[in-house]
C-alpha cells in the first residue's frame, strides 16, 4: 500500500535514497515503496504536443549524472531526447545543473512549446534551462531523484529577518556586516567568487514580501565584472553569496522576474543602474520582455520614488529614453471609471 498521504513519510521519501528510507521505516516493504512511486506516477501531468501526447521522463546521463529529459509517446511508447549529452564540456561550462544543451534549430518547436508552457525557463543559443518546480509536475519521481543528487535543502537564520519591516530596516546593514568577515573574504577568495569584498558595489534591493528571509542584494564587482546576489538571512555562507559572470546578467532574468514574483524594489536609487535598465526596457521591450508585470512593477516603483527622465539624466549627463511611456498605471484606471 502507498504512503502518498503521509506528509513525514514522503518528506523522507523525497530526501532519502531508496535504501535509506527503508531501512528508516523497517514496518514498511519494497512493495509499499514502489506502490507509492507508482501513485506519483499516476499524478504526472501529460505534455501534449501537436495534437499527441507525451510522458516527460527526468533520469541523468550515466557517466556525468547531468539532466537528461526524454518525452515518450504514450501510444507508440516512441522515445525522443529533448537533452543532449556533453553539456559538461561546453566553455564556458552551464550556470547551474538545471542547464542542458538542447538542439534549438532542428528541435524548435518543442522548445518553443516547453517554453510556452514554462517547463523551460529560457532557451538561448548555447543552453536551455529547466524550471524544475514544472518538470517536477511531469515527472515528480525522476525529477526528485536528480534534485537528490544536485540539490540541498536549504536553511535560514532563526534570529533574523523574521518581518517585511525587519528585513527593510536592517537588509543593508546585514550585507554591510556579511562582507565585513574574515570568514566571509576567506569563502570569496577560495571559491573563485570575487577578489575582494571592499570592491563590490551595491545596485538594488530585492525584498520578498512572503518570505522575508530570501530578500537579496545585488551587487556588482568592479575587479571581476561578477554580479553578485547577497541574501544574508541564509545561515550557511555557501546559500548566502553567489556570483554571476556580467556576460550572463541581464535585467529580464535578474530584475522583472523577481518583481513578477513576490519580491519588491526597495531603497535602490542609483541613477547608473536605472540609466541601464532604462536602455535595456527601450532595446528589448516589448518581444524580448516576457516579465511584462515584474517591468511594470519596476515602472511603478520608479513612479512612487520620482525617478524620472530628467533626474536620470541631469544625474549621469546622458540622454536617456522615457520608458515610462509604457507605464500602467492600474490605480489611475480605476478612478477613471
Amino acid at each position: 500500500m502507498d504512503f502518498i498521504n503521509d506528509e513525514e513519510k514522503m518528506r523522507d521519501f523525497y530526501e532519502l535514497s531508496k535504501e535509506e528510507f527503508l531501512n528508516s521505516y523497517s514496518y514498511l516493504t519494497e512493495n509499499d515503496y514502489e506502490a507509492t512511486i507508482k501513485a506519483l506516477n499516476d499524478t504526472n501531468e501529460i505534455f501534449k504536443f501537436k495534437d499527441k501526447e507525451y510522458n516527460l521522463k527526468v533520469s541523468t546521463y550515466e557517466n556525468t549524472k547531468l539532466l537528461k529529459v526524454l518525452m515518450i509517446d504514450r501510444e507508440t511508447k516512441e522515445e525522443k531526447e529533448i537533452t543532449k549529452d556533453g553539456v559538461e564540456l561546453v566553455i564556458p561550462p552551464a550556470p547551474t545543473p538545471d542547464c542542458v544543451l538542447v538542439d534549438s534549430e532542428n528541435d524548435k518547436e518543442i522548445i518553443d512549446k516547453l517554453l510556452e508552457n514554462k517547463i523551460l525557463d529560457y532557451c538561448n543559443v548555447m543552453f536551455a534551462k529547466f524550471n524544475m518546480e514544472e518538470l517536477y509536475k511531469y515527472d515528480k519521481v525522476g525529477t526528485m531523484e536528480y534534485l537528490k543528487i544536485h540539490a540541498h535543502f536549504v536553511e535560514y537564520e532563526k534570529d533574523k529577518g523574521n518581518s517585511l519591516e525587519e528585513v527593510k530596516e536592517k537588509i543593508q546593514d546585514e550585507v554591510k556586516s556579511l562582507l565585513e568577515q574574515k570568514e566571509t573574504e576567506d569563502f570569496l577568495w577560495d571559491k573563485h567568487l570575487i577578489s575582494n569584498p571592499k570592491t563590490l558595489s551595491e545596485i538594488y534591493v530585492l525584498v520578498n514580501s512572503k518570505n522575508p528571509k530570501n530578500s537579496v542584494v545585488v551587487m556588482y564587482d568592479t575587479n571581476t565584472e561578477k554580479f553578485c546576489f547577497i541574501k544574508p538571512y541564509m545561515k550557511k555562507l555557501e546559500d548566502k553569496i553567489s556570483s554571476l559572470e556580467e556576460w550572463r546578467f541581464n535585467y529580464e532574468e535578474h530584475l522583472f522576474e523577481y518583481l513578477e514574483n513576490d519580491y519588491q524594489m526597495f531603497n535602490s536609487n542609483d541613477f547608473v543602474v536605472h540609466y541601464n535598465v532604462w536602455n535595456y526596457i527601450e532595446e528589448m521591450y516589448p518581444e524580448e520582455i516576457e516579465n511584462k508585470k515584474g517591468m511594470q512593477n519596476y515602472l511603478k516603483y520608479c513612479k512612487e520614488n520620482g525617478i524620472t527622465k530628467t533626474k536620470i539624466e541631469n544625474e549621469v549627463k546622458c540622454d536617456v529614453p522615457d520608458v515610462m511611456k509604457l507605464y500602467k498605471d492600474k490605480t489611475k484606471r480605476k478612478d477613471d471609471r
